[in-house]
């Protein structure tokens, strides 16, 4: 090792290792003896003032234990004689050192940090820095002994030193704290005069000042930090590192501790900061208050202005900002004292930052609510009108209109007034950090913003109650009219399938099938006064069934539209959450709702019993098609019946057959289907009619001669019986009753009624007692005669007399009776020939007088065939009785000359027409006219009568073989009537219905009548 090596040693005080090195070099350097003997001594001189050092401190700690500082300045000097001494009582020394500076570095390092903590106090911020410095130098030696063998970390720390040297010097720079002293001044004195504008100049030469300090700070800040880190790295190098050490006692003078506030280099120069911002703060306040109590003693005085004088109070607001944003300014400036790891001052004004934030919000939403206050006002206005116009208008259109600009309204109110529950200050962030600070500032307007508050939506609840009870109102007509307008397209669906008195014409019937909605159109027009058509029914279940399912898509589509209502009230109630806590509203809204609910409960009952209706009716449509296709096949055998000639069976199928259409017409009437079923019943029934005639004239005209024949023959009762089947037969065909056979009827009536009680009919009940008193009378008669004949008058005067008693117990009973009246006259010719001789022709000539009079016309005509029985040969009484009959009609008069030319001329017009008529019903019947004519002046003529039945016989019969439908109807109704006993309103029908000529000719509505007439 050379002496340089050797040097180096003693210099690090390896006094041991440096001797052992100069013995080995003198062995091998004796030359250089001198100079190894220097270093020797110096070696020696050095362990020897150790001694006596080591023994003064040994004397020190008997004497006085507690001096850390003389006991850490002796072992520090004896370390610097020998660091690491062999000797074991040496150690000792080197470890008592290490306690004692422990001890008293770490008594400096808070004496020191107090001082500038106190210093920093008195506003001595240069002072403060300078005392900091004064304890830099501590566990500096130990430290650069420590790491002299790493010269880089020395050198990095020494780099770092010097960075904060230099930092330290621009904070205590007297020329940057003076200008920024003066701008400070001036910014106050601006804010002072309220000049913002020159305020907001200064503030901005005292933000580059802050800015050039706040560098400076922040530089410091980051040495201390490259000094923490860099302890943090040694500490990983050197596992014995510890905060008793040079790094962690310099980033604590940095930055201070926290046992004792303010102190440190940070305590001095945030303590600067904090009384310069202080002191702009206060400045900035005392103005930010000055214009709360402007601003607050105007809010408090125009409450109840109008918006124009709101406009004053805009402008106070504005300059009131201006004072709260240049104080959020100064305060603002904190942010610059931000560092990487965010050491930025704590701010001791953050309650104005709370103050400011409180004030700016309570004085800009008391500014709203002035405003809201006065559109509250303005709109309540609108919405009074609004709800007089809505009472006032009684059009659904208007009244649509007004309840949708009171709607709008009712909205535009809400979003003005909002919720109140958010509005409280208890909501408010900014209002709950306020109330924690528990400050006097701002009370008065805190006051006011909760009296206008409630003043605000006292007003709007009180308004919009009153046009949300309209609203509702309006909506909830609107519902029940739907309700109720469903249940008229129910009603009228109903209407259709139940009929009406008066039937939908064919034209109107397919306009409502083509368009269902046309039903409901026409439903109030159908109607008439049952009274007029006897309250016959016309049911339409197919419109009916169209109707129900149009009803049913009326009520889901009103159904759909009151859901839109509450859709429409809901979102509108629901999208402004105070109306949810103003019981009024809510009220009125769940009142509104449970009255949809119902409305949509009757629609879907509506709904349930349209359908029930659509099925009803379809039931009906059914069971008319079944019935018209019944009616179809009666009408088919009714035809094949009239093929067979099976007339009866033809008329009775056709029947069916009208019965079959008029039950498909009760269940569903179309008029073009009764118009086509009537033609084809009509056509049909002519048909039968016009082929059974044919029959018929010839059938008839053989019973008329056969009834001709007995009359001359004087069997009058077969000519009766002839004349009726005759007239029977003819009715089947012919509604007008046959002039033959009603003058042949009269004759034989007449001949007929003059021999009413000439004889005792066997079946007659007085027959028994009647033949035995003529039995008896014939008896005493005989026994008369023959005591007469014999002698014995006397006697036989008694007997006769007797007869005669008998006889007039008979003629009491029956006075014309044939029998005894020529038994009688026989009885008094034999009691008195000459008496009776002579008053004959007496008897004869009152007989002729009686038959010139109606009333004793058949009991004349009966004495003179008595007379005729008694003595037909006396004069002129056969003459007489001719001519007796054709006066009263018994027998005909004879045809003569004039007669029979007029009768002939008769025929040949009534011939001439009938060859020209063809199928012209109207000539036909004027040729039958003449024809008629023609055999009343010759009955018998046979010409007349041929033609006469060919005439009948073309015409075809005018008997109605059935009924139109509609007038069947009728027809069964007065059969109904008549049975439950209403004869006057059966009558009524009947009359109806013969008023109708195509009715005249039907047989059953004259039985029908005759019925009627004999109950009446």
């Amino acid at each position: 090792m050379s002496l340089f090596e050797i040097d180096r040693l003693i210099r690090k005080t390896e006094y041991d290792e440096a001797l052992r090195q100069l013995n080995i070099y003198l062995e091998k350097n004796p030359e250089n003896f001198d100079n190894a003997q220097v270093r020797i001594g110096r070696i020696m001189n050095a362990r020897k003032q150790y001694s006596l050092l080591a023994e003064k401190l040994i004397d020190l700690i008997l004497t006085d234990p507690n001096n850390n500082k003389e006991i850490y300045e002796i072992t520090a000097r004896l370390e610097r004689f020998e660091r690491n001494p062999s000797d074991a009582n040496l150690q000792f020394i080197a470890d008592l050192k290490k306690s004692a500076e422990f001890n008293y570095f770490r008594s400096l390092f808070t004496e020191i940090q107090t001082e500038t903590a106190q210093l920093t106090e008195k506003k001595d911020y240069v002072g403060a820095i300078e005392k900091a410095k004064e304890g830099f130098w501590l566990y500096r030696e130990n430290y650069d002994i420590r790491w002299e063998d790493s010269p880089e970390i020395l050198k990095k720390t020494e780099s770092i030193l010097t960075e904060l040297n230099q930092q330290i010097l621009i904070i205590e720079n007297k020329d940057l704290n003076n200008k920024l002293n003066t701008a400070v001044n001036n910014f106050i004195k601006a804010v002072e005069q309220e000049d913002y504008n020159e305020a907001g100049n200064q503030f901005e030469n005292v933000k580059n000042y802050l800015i050039e300090y706040s560098a400076a700070r922040r530089k410091i800040y980051a040495d201390g930090f490259a000094l923490q880190s860099l302890f943090d790295e040694l500490k990983q190098i050197d596992e014995d590192s510890t905060d008793a050490s040079f790094l962690p006692f310099m980033f604590r003078f940095i930055f201070g501790i926290e046992s004792i506030p303010d102190s440190g280099i940070a305590g001095a120069i945030n303590a600067q900061w904090n009384s310069t911002i202080g002191r702009m703060n206060e400045s900035v306040f005392k103005v930010v208050t000055l214009n709360y109590n402007r601003f607050t003693s105007a809010f408090e005085k125009n409450i109840s202005s109008t918006e124009n004088e709101a406009q004053s109070l805009t402008s106070m607001i504005e300059t009131l900002n201006k004072a709260v944003s240049l104080n959020s300014k100064v305060l603002a400036t904190y942010s610059l004292t931000e560092v990487d790891r965010k050491e930025t001052i704590k701010n001791p004004y953050e309650d104005y930052l709370i103050l400011n934030d409180y004030l700016v919000n309570i004085v800009n939403n008391s500014q709203r609510l002035y405003l809201v206050n006065s559109q509250v006002n303005t709109e309540s206005k609108k919405q009074q009108l609004y709800l007089e116009n809505l009472k006032s208008d009684t059009t659904d259109r208007h009244k649509s209109e007004i309840v949708e600009k009171l709607l709008d309204s009712t909205a535009k109110m809400g979003e003005l007034v909002g919720e109140k529950a958010k509005q409280e200050l208890s909501s408010y962030k900014w209002a709950l950090n306020y109330e924690k600070l528990e400050a006097d500032n701002w009370k008065d307007l805190t006051a006011l913003y909760t009296l206008v508050l409630d003043k605000v939506f006292k007003d709007s609840s009180s308004s919009l109650n009153g046009a949300w009870t309209e609203i509702s109102s309006y909506y909830k007509e609107r519902c029940e009219n739907l309700v109720a307008e469903a249940e008229n397209y129910y009603q009228i669906s109903q209407k259709y399938k139940t009929g009406f008195y008066q039937k939908v014409s064919a034209p109107v019937h397919k306009e409502i099938l083509k368009n269902g909605e046309r039903a409901f159109y026409y439903a109030d027009k159908i109607e008439t006064d049952s009274a007029m058509d006897f309250g016959i029914i016309y049911s339409y279940p197919d419109i009916s069934k169209n109707s129900a399912v149009l009803t049913v898509s009326y009520a889901d589509a009103f159904i759909q539209a009151i859901n839109g209502f509450e859709i429409l009230l809901n979102s509108n109630f629901e999208s402004h959450q105070q109306w949810k806590v103003d019981e009024g509203i809510s009220s009125i809204i769940t009142d509104f709702n449970k009255n949809c609910e119902n409305n949509k409960n009757e629609l879907t009952q509506i709904k349930n019993k349209a359908v029930v209706l659509e099925n009803e009716s379809q039931s009906l449509i059914v069971k008319a098609q079944v019935a018209k296709n019944e009616a179809e096949i009666r009408f088919s055998e009714a035809e094949t019946a009239l093929r067979k000639g099976n007339f009866d069976m033809a008329r009775r199928k056709l029947q069916d057959s009208l019965s079959k259409y008029d039950e498909c017409l009760t269940y569903q009437n179309n008029e073009d289907l009764r118009n086509e079923c009537d033609y084809k019943l009509q056509s049909l029934g002519e048909r039968i009619t016009k082929s059974e005639n044919e029959l018929v004239v010839k059938e008839v005209r053989e019973l008329k001669n056969q009834a001709k024949d007995a009359y001359f023959n004087g069997r009058f009762d077969d000519a009766e019986k002839l004349l009726n089947q005759a007239k029977i037969r003819w009715a089947v065909t012919n509604s007008i009753e046959d002039e033959e056979i009603k003058n042949l009827q009269n004759f034989v009536n007449t001949a007929i009624s003059m021999k009413t009680g000439r004889e005792i009919l066997v079946s007659a009940p007085q027959y028994p007692e009647m033949s035995q008193l003529l039995n008896i009378a014939y008896e005493y008669y005989n026994e008369g005669e023959s005591k007469i004949k014999s002698g014995n008058r006397e006697e036989g005067i008694k007997d006769l007399d007797q007869a005669l008693e008998s006889i007039q117990k008979l003629q009491y009973v029956y006075p014309l009776h044939q029998e005894s009246a020529i038994l009688t006259l026989k009885i008094n010719r034999l009691k008195d020939p000459k008496k009776f001789a002579d008053e004959f022709g007496q008897k004869v000539q009152s007989a002729r007088q009686m038959c010139k009079s109606p009333a004793t016309q058949q009991e004349g005509y009966s004495n003179l065939l008595d007379y005729y029985e008694l003595e037909p040969e006396y004069k002129g009484l056969k003459e007489l009785i001719y001519q007796v009959e054709i006066d009263i009609g018994i027998r005909q008069k004879p045809v003569d000359n004039s007669a029979k030319n007029k009768a002939k001329n008769l025929y040949n017009e009534a011939n001439k027409l009938y060859n020209s008529a063809g199928k012209d019903v109207a000539k036909l019947n004027n040729a039958l006219a003449k024809i008629e004519q023609s055999l009343s002046l010759n009955s018998d003529d046979r010409a007349a009568m041929e033609l006469k039945d060919k005439i009948t016989t073309r015409i075809g019969g005018s008997t109605s073989t059935v009924l139109s439908t509609e007038d069947e109807r009728l027809y069964q109704l007065a059969i109904q009537r008549l049975q439950n006993n209403k004869i006057i309103e059966a009558n009524a029908i009947v009359e109806q219905l013969l008023k109708k000529p195509q009715n005249i000719g039907s047989q059953k509505i004259k039985d029908l009548k005759v019925k009627i007439d004999a109950r009446s």
